[in-house]
């Protein structure tokens, strides 16, 4: 395996914002704000996962709507916290176990395909892996888009 590469991406808030008037001052303070707390990013994203791993296991001895929801959320943290947090694949991943969740498939099925999807969130965070470009890390979440997509599929078909 090739090693890691780690990328800073700057977080530039003022192109978020488009063409919001904001006050030089103010926009360099949020910027600031938002260095210091970056140290912070990578322990969010692990408390999270953690979470979603918990969620997981509690499917497993009891799937149904509420793991389904509990599972949806976690995932749905992940992917918005993932870009934000500098880990574009990681939410990548998770859009995808979203849309496995959002199917109305029995969850039981859909479970191991979950924590497949869930195993490549934690190699991505773990391994650091912050590139889009990461060429394993890409291939990891292709695949996993497309196993969703022939599950999806299959579970229209029965």
């Amino acid at each position: 395996m090739k090693p890691a590469h780690i990328l800073q991406i700057p977080n530039d808030l003022q192109a978020k914002l488009g063409d919001t008037p904001l006050d030089g001052a103010l926009l360099q303070k949020m910027e600031d704000a938002l260095q210091t707390l970056s140290g912070e990013f990578p322990l969010w994203l692990a408390d999270e996962v953690t979470r979603l791993q918990r969620a997981v296991r509690a499917a497993r001895q009891t799937p149904g709507s509420d793991s389904r929801r509990t599972l949806l959320k976690s995932c749905g943290d992940l992917k918005g916290m993932g870009t934000t947090c500098g880990y574009p694949l990681i939410s990548r991943v998770a859009s995808s176990a979203c849309a496995l969740l959002r199917e109305e498939s029995d969850l039981t099925e859909a479970l191991p395909l979950l924590e497949a999807h869930v195993a490549a969130i934690t190699v991505l965070l773990d391994c650091q892996i912050r590139c889009e470009s990461h060429e394993e890390g890409r291939l990891l979440a292709s695949e996993l888009e497309c196993q969703t997509r022939l599950f999806s599929e299959q579970q229209l078909t029965f």
